[in-house]
């Protein structure tokens, strides 16, 4: 359905958030700032795969698609400029909280909640295969308005909750990777490790339970990322396994040198 959708989409250049005609851009699906860490010397990434191994070893760019037209890359860039500032510096930002549960700062609401929202809704339509265990169904539309208003809602409506894993570094310091979806107590969730940090996105109009959503991106600008390892341990070592066996190639080819 998404690929048939992507097809008639680029056939009549339409672009997939405001939905006019217009000539389309290769949109980053995740902002290329979150793929920085990965590049090498001549500004390429290594492209794994826990399947069949991909057609091209290395990208230049991240992963794009056309989806969107100028004026929206402009709009979403707003949003991606003011995020990189907050995670990797260069914006001031009020740090309330230091310790080793995790951090707290102070951020503008509306401009990283809608950061947030515009990775979720482009991951949820793309048609790129690296994001084929992600499916938004009904909230895909719902996010596309939200997005379209630049209305960011409640702290509550589509939440987000970040993770800094203390194990394995050297690995989720390597990855922009889709983790799939998951259940929490009922609620569909997408997983996404971007920029050395777990991503969990609740697919929810409303808390689930304030334990949750006290984790969220609050509508008074307090940001937390808790520092842990919360299960993804599991889930890094099955997918190094998987990615190893995958990609002898690379292997290979990493060992060759030392």
């Amino acid at each position: 359905m998404k690929r048939t959708e992507s097809r008639q989409r680029r056939k009549n250049s339409i672009c997939a958030l405001h939905r006019a005609p217009s000539e389309l851009r290769r949109s980053h699906i995740v902002p290329e700032f979150l793929y920085k860490p990965l590049y090498d010397s001549k500004h390429r990434l290594n492209v794994l795969s826990t399947g069949r191994p991909p057609k091209r070893h290395f990208e230049q760019k991240g992963i794009r698609e056309k989806l969107l037209c100028d004026r929206c890359e402009a709009q979403f860039g707003v949003y991606e400029d003011y995020a990189r500032g907050v995670l990797f510096g260069g914006k001031e930002i009020e740090v309330s909280m230091a310790n080793p549960r995790g951090f707290e700062f102070h951020v503008d609401y509306r401009k990283f909640k809608l950061f947030e929202l515009s990775i979720l809704w482009r991951v949820g339509v793309t048609t790129t295969r690296f994001f084929n265990n992600i499916d938004l169904g009904d909230h895909a539309e719902q996010l596309r308005k939200i997005l379209i208003g630049e209305q960011p809602g409640t702290t509550d409506e589509y939440g987000c909750i970040l993770i800094w894993p203390v194990s394995h570094r050297d690995i989720v310091d390597q990855l922009v990777i889709s983790m799939g979806m998951t259940k929490i107590e009922g609620v569909p969730c997408v997983r996404l490790i971007m920029g050395g940090i777990c991503w969990f996105y609740f697919l929810s109009k409303q808390a689930i339970d304030p334990r949750q959503s006290g984790l969220f991106l609050q509508e008074d600008g307090s940001l937390r990322i808790m520092q842990g390892d919360f299960g993804i341990n599991g889930y890094l070592t099955n997918f190094a396994k998987a990615v190893y066996t995958s990609n002898p190639y690379f292997f290979r080819k990493t060992n060759d040198k030392h």
